[in-house]
């Protein structure tokens, strides 16, 4: 988790900016502005799916801490309603980041859903934070897109 930044580091703008002028030295002036451009904005929209994939994947791994740390036979939670206890954790992690993007994006597909109020409270958490960070994401594409 320490070394996300320096994964973030290497999506800098400025560095991707530096690299592409070097590439197109030899093209005409007009070009070489137009596919730098180009490249540009295609690297930001990467930057974009990376940093999104990156978060989903954050937030499913504290779906499973939460529905791990709160799981209750009396009770009826995440973990028991979906058998978690018998999936392997690869298949534990998928089903984890699958529930994170599809409450994140707000659209919940219904297949997973929280059972107890402490996966309920969490969930609503996930949908209001995802509301704000995928407005992010799509005025940063639409920005692109105008530009």
């Amino acid at each position: 988790m320490a070394r996300i930044t320096r994964i973030l580091k290497l999506l800098d703008i400025q560095r991707m900016n530096h690299l592409l002028k070097s590439f197109f030295e030899n093209d005409s002036s007009q070009d070489k502005i137009m596919l730098q451009y180009l490249v540009m904005y295609a690297f930001k929209i990467a930057r974009l799916f990376i940093l999104a994939i990156i978060i989903t994947y954050f937030c499913g791994c504290i779906w499973y801490i939460v529905i791990k740390t709160y799981k209750s036979e009396e009770d009826e939670t995440f973990w028991y309603e979906f058998n978690m206890e018998h999936k392997s954790i690869y298949d534990r992690l998928i089903v984890c980041w699958y529930y994170s993007m599809t409450t994140l994006t707000t659209v919940g597909y219904g297949d997973y859903y929280p059972k107890s109020n402490t996966e309920i409270f969490v969930a609503v958490c996930y949908m209001l934070c995802g509301v704000v960070f995928f407005s992010y994401i799509m005025s940063s594409v639409i920005e692109i897109i105008n530009n």
